[in-house]
């Protein structure tokens, strides 16, 4: 009787360790603890404009989202649908950031942007809500239920973790329904 050997499996080559979180974070310069307060919630909401967008964070903002597909990230947005959604000033990143790395987006209802917006007369004659020509809308929102909104929406939506650069505008909010607020520039390395 003739005894064959088993083959053995050629072992694949052995990958190197991906490079974890804190070392391209140092590697960056940028603040690893907050990175590391931000990285212990499990469903994080993202504002859009000043944020994820035209702050010198986003770009470690993005590496991040990027890096944590086990945390659920959300945009939360002051923006109406109408005003557009988030994908197309993302996608004009280099990071490569996109719709795969979020759960959804989550737009300011029509009725609280009614009072955020101003009518003008369009090119084609007809009126629609814009940005105002000196001052977006969200910079003039003043009202309890705009200050309010983004806090409850994480609340409703079970998010623990707001990361936005109008503090002054949405802190009441979150404090009122336990969101934990975060400023992009936390995440810049201390001067």
């Amino acid at each position: 009787m003739e005894h064959t050997q088993a083959r053995r499996s050629a072992s694949p080559a052995r990958q190197p360790a991906p490079r974890r979180r804190r070392d391209w974070l140092a590697d960056a310069g940028l603040h690893a603890p907050a990175f590391q307060r931000l990285a212990s919630h499990m469903d994080i909401a993202w504002d859009m404009d000043g944020t994820l967008i035209d702050h010198p964070a986003a770009p470690a903002l993005h590496r991040f989202i990027q890096d944590t597909p086990h945390i659920r990230h959300v945009i939360v947005t002051f923006r109406s649908e109408r005003q557009g959604t988030p994908w197309t000033r993302l996608a004009g990143y280099s990071s490569g950031i996109g719709t795969e790395c979020f759960a959804r987006a989550i737009h300011m209802p029509d009725e609280l942007c009614a009072g955020l917006s101003d009518e003008v007369t369009s090119r084609r004659g007809g009126l629609w809500p814009v940005l105002g020509p000196l001052m977006p809308p969200w910079r003039r929102a003043t009202g309890a239920a705009h200050r309010t909104w983004k806090g409850m929406t994480c609340q409703q939506e079970g998010i623990t973790a707001l990361v936005d650069d109008l503090t002054n505008l949405v802190s009441d909010g979150c404090r009122r329904h336990g969101v934990e607020l975060f400023h992009p520039a936390d995440f810049l390395p201390a001067r």
